[in-house]
């Protein structure tokens, strides 16, 4: 006769990602919360003109690299990160136990890099950022786990990956009886592959059983790809995103996202709301 246990013990897996930021930002700005608390976050402005600058070390060195998805993204990702390490920080706990960060959009990693460098988070600082795409440097094309272990949870480049992975993340947290809150961060080139749609269609689903933690994902539809708009190459993701309330999913659009306070609003009410119910 077998029994099934009420809860789960999860594996202890000792992270090894950085801890909460400890130095003043170097390039920041100050967004509102809803609540009227201000708070400084990363500038933009900055991890473009950073992106840019390592773009034109790797090009010199022979590598390629992206500055259209970083730069589509630099609100988005400013605003989420200044969220996670503020409330992080508010409720004494390290960031990655109150959140996991996963990055579909590997392209855009080095947005990240440029962002983490800001804050002095893992030890980056403006001369690592110099050495992007070297040989030598941790810090590659897309994220790599286990190369910059302390600032990558998981691996990205192929689009769509990483979605997944974000969904099997809150599953098992929801297994494990924890409400720590899953944030993904998709391209609306990644949302085509089929492993992304499945998961489009399957985490509000699961989460309606609550066998999915609290989930936000970021989706990021400028219409454009490396070398062209989406629509004119390929075909239109409208219907894709038209069907995710159909799905389940609440969405909350942000029309533009190079509004950073806008950017920080919209994604504080989502955190807040998946944190009060999970459906």
């Amino acid at each position: 006769m077998s029994t099934t246990p009420s809860t789960l013990t999860p594996l202890v897996i000792k992270s090894r990602l950085a801890k909460n930021p400890t130095t003043k930002l170097r390039y920041g700005v100050t967004a509102q919360l809803n609540s009227g608390e201000q708070i400084t976050v990363a500038d933009p402005k900055a991890t473009r003109a950073m992106v840019a600058l390592m773009d034109m070390n790797a090009l010199h060195g022979g590598a390629a690299s992206h500055f259209g998805g970083p730069s589509a993204f630099a609100e988005l990702m400013s605003a989420a990160h200044g969220l996670m390490f503020h409330m992080s920080a508010k409720a004494k706990v390290n960031w990655n136990e109150a959140f996991n960060f996963v990055n579909d959009a590997g392209h855009t990693e080095n947005g990240l890099y440029a962002l983490k460098a800001n804050y002095g988070f893992a030890d980056l600082n403006l001369e690592s950022l110099k050495k992007f795409r070297s040989i030598e440097s941790p810090l590659t094309g897309h994220g790599e786990a286990h190369l910059f272990p302390e600032g990558v949870l998981i691996s990205n480049g192929p689009l769509g990956s990483g979605l997944p992975q974000a969904q099997g993340l809150a599953i098992g947290d929801a297994l494990a009886g924890k409400k720590r809150v899953t944030i993904c961060a998709l391209s609306d080139g990644a949302a085509m592959e089929g492993e992304a749609k499945e998961s489009l269609a399957a985490i509000p689903g699961l989460a309606k059983r609550g066998k999915v933690a609290p989930f936000v994902l970021i989706i990021s539809d400028n219409k454009t790809k490396l070398s062209g708009r989406i629509e004119t190459d390929s075909f239109s993701m409208e219907p894709t995103f038209q069907s995710l309330e159909k799905l389940g999913w609440k969405v909350m659009r942000l029309e533009d996202g190079h509004q950073l306070q806008a950017a920080v609003s919209t994604l504080e009410e989502a955190i807040q709301q998946v944190t009060l119910d999970a459906t």
